[in-house]
């Protein structure tokens, strides 16, 4: 056993390696990237990438939404409010390279043969302005993009640099919301993928710290309630945080970038460390109450504890290890960061807590028992109950886990986005003003491959294209698409003089022809975002409600159905993709994988029980308590009405991983009293009160 002065050197290494993991807190850094969540070698990311090398990103916007005081936007003080805002946004704000409004916004004019283009919004001309509403309500680029369907509100579409990183995300969301209020818009509604980014961040931080204190706290009153003395707690305390101090010092060393998820780590390592703690210290007390010594206290404890706490250990790692079969790289970071962190707890407690057990007697540890506790007639009537009523048990058992699978059928995996945000907050707010006004920030992706021998100016291609153009925005989930066809209906409305009548396609190759001569002559970035440079792909883009994953599935088969049966692919292919597809898709990702990686976790258990029993009745009956925590957080998850999205599936993991914890302890206890020649019904008995 070690002697006061190894203890002692044991201590001092613990709390060097403590200062060296607290200084590494610093490297520590948060982030929400919403594509890391996109699932990893599959055919539909390959495109998606693919796509976007054609054309910019589909979500490189932020949205700012604003009211007008009046009954309508079509007032001059407004629109002069906003043009200002719109052109100091475009020019101020950091990582913005653009800025679009109605005020802003060009319209096609043609004259001499050639095109101009002509404000949309006369600004400075009131009496034009009930002429420039009635050519705006026909205009797919600006009803559901530029004006609410209210006639009330209006967006500014700001578009930024491509993917921005953390810190210009911040740098974005600090100048932007300066700006609104310096604008007279403190009310103003903000949306977007960066601005998301920097908001959730910032607030995976604070709940980061907050859970940890929280945790933190429980722990302790806990601790109090169980021991009952100063040293006791003490001990405890120490160990478990000295855990949680070298798991997040160990992030800190690998220079981790923390997401959502991550905010689970102090809560699931305070657990993972308590329930270690409190068995190595109740069977070190139990042994002390025996009337032995503490070295040889300590020695029992380690020998009989300690293999069960490492198996436990093992197979709660295994159940967070099974998330690395997702193709979600954060819930794969998140399954093997956490195993990691339940190694480092057991060996930090499985040295911390003996080695300062060993300068206490039971007596300082923990308050003496005067007479039976409460505990023991619980358990005692607990045991009993379990040998009179079998039957009842095993009927009552029954019907629960039919409860459960009834809960089970009705989990939901129509995900939606809105789900990432904080309830009753502005930014929730924001996203259902933007989606209720504006049908919402997701874009719906349609990719035009024309065949060979022609592009996506081709006659007979941009015919397809407005076929499916029209298609998409009968339904109601999809708002004001546009496409390559809508230039030229747009060139055709404007060639007879604005009347929203003809905005069609032309009818004959000379005009068709002429037209195309004029979008040659157009400025290239003007078309960038629906043609590529090379004019071999076209984009069908349009705005699209937060519907749900599982809805926006069957909209999809429906468009892909009717692709198949009315267009003429032999002259172009087109193809869903985005970010909203990417999106949807997860929920049929998370849900194979968790079955999947579920199953792996089993199997692996179900080998070292196996191992350890050398008995396969005995693998059965372990298993079968490791299965109901299983179904009582699916049957929740249904009955709450909870979304199964891809932070929510890491609770079965979590839920196995804990389950497999307290069925080894047991079981390993019950072995252990067969091995001192106990009968069944006595190892069971003592197994149930100890």
């Amino acid at each position: 056993m070690l002697d006061r002065k190894v203890r002692v050197l044991v201590i001092g290494v613990l709390l060097v390696l403590c200062g060296l993991s607290v200084s590494s807190v610093r490297n520590l850094s948060f982030n929400y990237d919403f594509e890391a969540f996109f699932p990893e070698d599959n055919e539909i990311i390959d495109f998606y990438n693919f796509f976007r090398e054609q054309f910019e990103p589909d979500d490189n916007i932020v949205l700012v939404g604003m009211e007008s005081p009046t009954a309508s936007i079509y007032d001059t003080t407004f629109l002069q409010r906003l043009h200002g805002f719109t052109v100091e946004a475009r020019s101020t704000v950091p990582h913005i390279i653009d800025g679009l409004s109605i005020t802003t916004l060009q319209r096609p004019v043609i004259a001499a043969g050639g095109m101009l283009t002509v404000p949309a919004v006369h600004l400075h001309d009131a009496a034009r302005l009930a002429s420039d509403s009635a050519k705006l309500s026909h205009d797919p680029r600006a009803m559901n993009r530029l004006i609410g369907n209210d006639h009330r509100s209006a967006i500014v579409l700001l578009k930024t640099e491509g993917r921005l990183d953390l810190k210009a995300a911040n740098e974005l969301r600090h100048s932007l919301d300066s700006l609104v209020v310096a604008h007279g818009f403190p009310d103003a509604r903000i949306a977007g993928r960066s601005y998301y980014q920097a908001l959730l961040a910032e607030k995976s931080e604070k709940e980061f710290i907050l859970y940890t204190i929280v945790s933190s706290v429980l722990v302790f009153a806990v601790l109090i309630l169980l021991f009952r003395k100063v040293w006791g707690v003490a001990i405890a305390m120490v160990s478990v945080l000295l855990s949680l101090v070298f798991f997040i010092g160990f992030l800190g060393m690998q220079h981790k970038v923390l997401d959502p998820m991550s905010n689970l780590f102090p809560i699931l390592m305070l657990i993972v460390g308590v329930s270690d703690v409190i068995h190595i210290m109740t069977k070190y007390i139990d042994e002390q109450n025996k009337g032995i010594t503490r070295e040889r206290a300590i020695r029992i404890t380690i020998r009989e504890i300690g293999m069960a706490t490492f198996l436990t250990s093992a197979t709660t790692a295994i159940g967070f290890a099974s998330l690395l079969s997702s193709n979600i790289p954060p819930i794969r970071t998140f399954g093997i960061t956490a195993a990691i962190g339940v190694f480092i707890a057991f060996f930090t407690i499985i040295i911390a807590t003996p080695t300062l057990m060993g300068f206490f007697d039971v007596g300082q540890i923990i308050r003496r028992k005067r007479k039976k506790s409460i505990w023991d007639v619980i358990m005692q009537r607990l045991y009993l109950l379990t040998r009179k009523r079998q039957r009842a048990i095993l009927i009552g058992g029954a019907i629960f886990v039919v409860l459960c699978l009834v809960g089970i059928s009705r989990v939901s995996t129509n995900v939606h986005l809105e789900q990432v945000f904080p309830r009753d907050d502005k930014v929730r707010a924001d996203f259902h003003y933007i989606e209720d006004r504006f049908n919402g920030i997701r874009a719906f992706e349609v990719a035009i491959l024309p065949a060979a021998g022609h592009d996506v100016y081709s006659r007979d291609v941009l015919a397809q294209t407005h076929l499916l153009e029209e298609h998409v925005e009968g339904y109601p989930a999809i708002a004001s698409p546009i496409s390559p066809a809508t230039i030229y209906k747009a060139l055709h409305q404007a060639s007879y003089g604005d009347n929203p009548a003809y905005f069609v396609l032309p009818d004959d190759d000379r005009t068709h022809a002429r037209y195309t001569r004029m979008v040659a002559r157009a400025p290239g970035s003007a078309l960038s975002i629906l043609v590529s440079d090379d004019k071999k792909y076209g984009r069908i883009t349009a705005r699209y409600t937060d519907v749900g994953s599982d809805s926006g599935k069957a909209i999809r088969t429906a468009i892909e159905g009717w692709i198949a049966q009315n267009l003429d692919t032999s002259v172009a292919q087109f193809k869903i993709t985005g970010t909203s597809l990417l999106f949807d898709k997860n929920s049929d990702y998370v849900r194979n994988n968790m079955i999947r990686g579920l199953g792996v976790a089993f199997l692996i258990v179900s080998l070292l029980m196996a191992l350890l029993f050398r008995s396969w009745k005995m693998v059965i009956i372990s298993l079968v308590p490791n299965v109901i925590p299983i179904l009582v957080s699916g049957a929740l998850i249904g009955y709450l009405g909870i979304e199964l999205d891809a932070a929510t599936s890491i609770i079965f993991a979590i839920a196995f991983g804990i389950a497999v914890d307290d069925t080894i302890h047991f079981l390993s206890k019950f072995k252990l009293e067969l091995n001192k020649g106990k009968s069944n019904e006595e190892a069971i008995r003592t197994t149930f009160m100890e």
